[in-house]
């Protein structure tokens, strides 16, 4: 979505210093605790205003570009296909993520993920871009929600941010209900203006709070944590969205009981060499890292992918005990729910 308003100029991202080692910060769920997680990322950039715009209905369509390519070399969608129309009740709509979009990195309580720390570090973006203006949709979405309305789109995927609805991440610590009132409005709109909200729980976006406390995702501490984020949100927004996804990075979905979803991203590939063992096993490595460590443990043996216990130790990939194993095992059904990312 393109958002109106924002400057096209940015200010390169101050290089923040190296991530304190974990478990060095301790819990403070104060606001001089919050401004210390911050620290860690560093100075981030205020957005341009601070108030939700609403849009000028109603909304003008704007051309369509020139084609790129004669009609003989490539032909339109509508020309190859004709009579292919979609069912009823087909969701045809589009998708974003919070850090992408929404900016106001800093606003309203939020506190830090570790692609704020990520996007400041040399190398973490190849231009050195971070999400704190962007789009500026935490602002702008009810512009953004009348464009796809106007488009004729009936549905759109975004993603809530843990770090702004927790923003020190854990089960202990306090709710910002002025994140659960944004998200709230955000909904409502997308209803009122015809467009399904399709709400992702998680988009990479991991509060930094959790990574410094105790490690985040490699800890078993992350569980209880995201289980009382999950339900945090599905009882604020229960009856108002239908649809609710766990994103991983989408060619391969998981599915519980008609209501959640799992989507993994497109990281299969084919060898560069069809005839270099090599490249095979490289191809394979690849997709067990990716998919592998997703599906294997509950599609074919309850465990990660021998690749990736042979490779990494066990001190970084957690050992999983035997009741661990019979537990994940196929905890979840097939999906045919296909997501390109």
């Amino acid at each position: 979505m393109i958002a109106s308003g924002i400057p096209t100029t940015r200010t390169l991202p101050t290089p923040s210093a190296s991530f304190p080692p974990v478990g060095s910060i301790h819990p403070d769920y104060s606001p001089i605790g919050l401004e210390k997680l911050w620290n860690i990322v560093g100075p981030v950039e205020a957005p341009p205003f601070t108030t939700t715009q609403l849009p000028v209905l109603p909304v003008a369509i704007p051309s369509p570009p020139p084609a790129l390519y004669p009609s003989w070399f490539s032909p339109a969608p509508k020309d190859l296909l004709p009579e292919l129309t979609f069912p009823k009740g087909f969701k045809f709509g589009v998708a974003t993520a919070a850090y992408q979009v929404e900016g106001a990195v800093k606003n309203d309580g939020k506190g830090p993920s570790m692609w704020d720390w990520n996007s400041r570090q040399p190398g973490g973006v190849v231009d050195n871009t971070t999400g704190d203006v962007v789009d500026l949709q935490y602002y702008l979405y009810k512009e953004d929600v009348a464009r796809v309305a106007a488009l004729g789109f009936n549905a759109h995927s975004f993603s809530v941010s843990w770090s702004r609805v927790f923003p020190f991440g854990t089960a202990a610590s306090p709710v910002n209900q002025v994140a659960l009132d944004h998200y709230s409005d955000l909904i409502d709109y997308h209803i009122k203006s015809g467009v399904e909200p399709v709400v992702t729980l998680f988009h990479w976006d991991t509060p930094l709070s959790i990574q410094a406390y105790y490690g985040g995702f490699t800890a078993p501490n992350v569980v209880e944590d995201f289980v009382n984020y999950a339900k945090t949100v599905f009882k604020a927004y229960n009856g108002r969205v239908k649809t609710w996804a766990m994103k991983i990075a989408g060619e391969i979905s998981f599915k519980n009981d008609d209501f959640i979803s799992l989507l993994t991203g497109l990281y299969s590939g084919v060898p560069w060499r069809a005839n270099s063992t090599e490249d095979i096993e490289a191809v394979e490595r690849h997709a067990a890292f990716r998919i592998g460590v997703f599906s294997n443990p509950v599609y074919t043996t309850g465990d990660w992918p021998k690749v990736m216990t042979d490779t990494l130790p066990p001190s970084y990939l957690p050992c999983f005990t035997a009741a661990e194993k019979k537990d994940l095992l196929g905890n979840v059904t097939p999906n045919a729910l296909l997501v390109i990312d």
